[in-house]
């Protein structure tokens, strides 16, 4: 457990490997959606950032869901083909 605390320490205020990966991930999402249209990008943003359902942003949003579907659909399939 001792040697835990201080390995956790030494990463920097208890930050886990996994939260170092997570980090970098979010941080190579939003450096890939710059190459969207703001629209695309937004969208995206609320569905991953808040953990919307596809129902609750449209009902948020106002916005169809059928349009908020293939937009996310369309970011996904990129940043799935880009890894």
């Amino acid at each position: 457990y001792v040697t835990q605390i201080n390995d956790n320490i030494t990463r920097g205020f208890f930050e886990t490997d996994e939260d170092r990966i997570k980090e970098e991930r979010l941080v190579w999402i939003e450096k890939k959606l710059e190459t969207f249209n703001w629209f695309d990008a937004e969208i995206f943003k609320l569905y991953f950032q808040e953990n919307h359902s596809l129902n609750s942003l449209s009902k948020v949003t106002k916005i169809n869901r059928n349009t908020i579907y293939h937009s996310i659909r369309k970011v996904k399939k990129y940043l799935k083909n880009e890894k």
